[in-house]
């Protein structure tokens, strides 16, 4: 690089084909001062593109999180429906005294139980 006092004009060869450009000072200032402007703002296009991605990701985290907590809600609310149905079969006399007989082998007076093989008569969600 060489440097010609008199006309302030900087003279180097670029990296094409040898070729000599000679640029004035002020036009070096200004080339590398685009090029940090220019640095700069792509930076921010970077970050905020990265914020947005960010945000995008964060969003679809939460809806699958919503998504999950609505069918746990709606499986519980089943189960507590269930429960409910229970409840009420349990306040009835003739439910329980079927649940009894048949859970646990309980008879009447002169009444006799054979447990034949394979014969599985409990049933609790009969009405």
């Amino acid at each position: 690089m060489k440097k010609d006092t008199s006309r302030n004009v900087i003279s180097f060869r670029t990296k094409s084909k040898g070729k000599q450009k000679n640029l004035t000072y002020e036009q070096i200032v200004h080339k590398r001062r685009i090029t940090a402007i220019v640095s700069i703002i792509v930076l921010v296009v970077l970050i905020l593109g990265g914020q947005i991605v960010f945000a995008k990701l964060s969003e679809m985290n939460t809806n699958n999180s919503i998504t999950t907590s609505q069918k746990k809600l709606e499986k519980e609310k089943n189960k507590n429906s269930d429960l409910k149905i229970k409840a009420k079969q349990l306040q009835d006399d003739d439910y329980i005294e079927k649940i009894i007989r048949s859970k646990y082998y309980y008879s009447k007076d002169g009444e006799q139980i054979y447990a034949l093989p394979g014969s599985n008569n409990v049933n609790s969600n009969d009405n």
